[in-house]
């Protein structure tokens, strides 16, 4: 038995269900079978229950639905009650209190660097992991209220001030990769993205900026760029002969010397 209006959410009427036409489990996403084999094998008693599940609608879309559901007895049938809701349609927005509640913790939480800036460059709130960043703090208390020169080398203070002057100016988001300076004093490459924060009447009043370590990744396109540039002097050399086979004895390249 199928409960609520499943034209509306699913574009299917009730007889497409009752006469078999269409079986509604069939809609469902393959990898939320799962959640279609609790529904199916609940015992009558065990009370309702609900679940996110995705179904394929009559046009062909997914869609994210909330699944209630029980088992229960009618007579001396056992049917599964099932009343279905579409995400959107009962989601409400969370209050303010609960974003800065979940802002909070994604500021302590985050690997990435997160803060804000007031247009005076001025930090006002900031990830926990900008003090990995800071040899001059201790914690995020040592931050927040202080600019760049208080907390970075002056030249890389100078370049954070510059980029933060055009996205204030020019009123758009800007990105850079550059080296910065780690807490323990080592050189490391960061991508960093700021761009512009505005007011209810759309004037820029700050900065958000975001900042990733992507060390790792300049290292392997460096590292990939000097194998490319050996191979190539390698092939280049005009009295050696060199030719690259595969495992199973197939030819993949040579140098001009092996073809001449």
């Amino acid at each position: 038995r199928l409960e609520g209006p499943v034209e509306t959410v699913l574009g299917f009427t009730s007889e497409h269900f009752r006469s078999g036409q269409v079986d509604l489990f069939s809609r469902v996403h393959t990898d939320d079978n799962d959640l279609v084999k609790a529904m199916i094998s609940r015992q009558p008693g065990e009370g309702p229950a609900s679940e996110s599940i995705r179904i394929r609608d009559a046009q062909g879309h997914v869609d994210i639905f909330d699944a209630n559901f029980d088992r229960t007895r009618i007579g001396d049938r056992d049917v599964l009650m099932l009343l279905l809701f579409r995400a959107a349609d009962i989601s409400e927005p969370i209050d303010d209190a609960t974003v800065l509640y979940f802002f909070d913790e994604l500021m302590k939480s985050t690997r990435d660097v997160v803060y804000l800036k007031n247009l005076h460059h001025v930090i006002t709130a900031a990830s926990d992991s900008l003090v990995e960043w800071c040899q001059s703090a201790s914690g995020i208390d040592d931050i927040i209220g202080r600019t760049d020169y208080a907390i970075h080398p002056e030249a890389e203070a100078d370049h954070y001030h510059s980029l933060e002057k055009r996205v204030f100016t020019e009123n758009r988001y800007l990105r850079d990769v550059q080296e910065a300076t780690s807490a323990d004093g080592s050189s490391r490459w960061i991508d960093n993205r700021k761009l512009p924060l505005h007011d209810s009447e759309g004037r820029v009043i700050g900065v958000f900026g975001l900042v990733r370590d992507v060390t790792n990744e300049i290292e392997l396109e460096r590292q990939l760029k000097e194998s490319e540039r050996r191979s190539r002097i390698f092939f280049e050399l005009p009295s050696s002969m060199h030719v690259i086979v595969g495992g199973s004895g197939q030819f993949i390249s040579a140098n001009a010397w092996w073809l001449g």
